[in-house]
């Protein structure tokens, strides 16, 4: 079963490389843009519709970040917020929408990557029996983080995690 996500995407989309990491839909993602290229693909992106790709880079490193760098699938953010400092640098507050794959880079004048991209959809179980087991299975794995992690206070454990769920 396929969840429908309306968001729809632009075809081409500014990527900023990651290097911190998978990013997720439904994240809240802080980012300090100081580098020339990247304050104007946020510059851009603020005068278009927003939309930023986020993409994790493969190797790290302090050389310029090359498409063959890139994994191929990522995630679109939406800017939340966007706070300007002396300097050009730029703290950004990122939400995470829906997950892209790169089908191409776009060769541009803009000095930050651009790419041809398609929205990729989540598949959902269809039987409630494989439900039930994905909701045992996070409510297992909650109750061993809690159980493990000391500083998580009980009151914070906001999660019911009773037999009644």
């Amino acid at each position: 079963m396929v969840r429908e996500n309306t968001l729809s995407l632009p075809e081409i989309l500014p990527i900023l490389p990651n290097p911190d990491g998978v990013v997720y839909p439904y994240t809240i993602i802080p980012r300090t843009i100081t580098s020339p290229e990247a304050v104007e693909l946020v510059d851009d992106a603020v005068r278009g519709d927003k939309m930023i790709g986020l993409v994790c880079v493969r190797n790290a490193g302090d050389r310029k970040i090359e498409p063959a760098d890139l994994y191929k699938t990522g995630t679109v953010t939406g800017i939340d917020r966007l706070y300007r400092f002396p300097g050009d640098i730029i703290r950004l507050h990122l939400r995470g929408l829906v997950r892209f794959r790169i089908l191409e880079f776009v060769d541009s004048n803009a000095p930050y990557l651009l790419a041809r991209v398609e929205k990729l959809e989540k598949i959902y179980p269809e039987n409630e029996i494989e439900i039930d087991a994905w909701q045992n299975t996070v409510v297992l794995q909650l109750r061993q983080i809690f159980d493990l992690t000391r500083s998580i206070p009980d009151d914070a454990q906001f999660m019911d995690l009773s037999d009644d769920h």
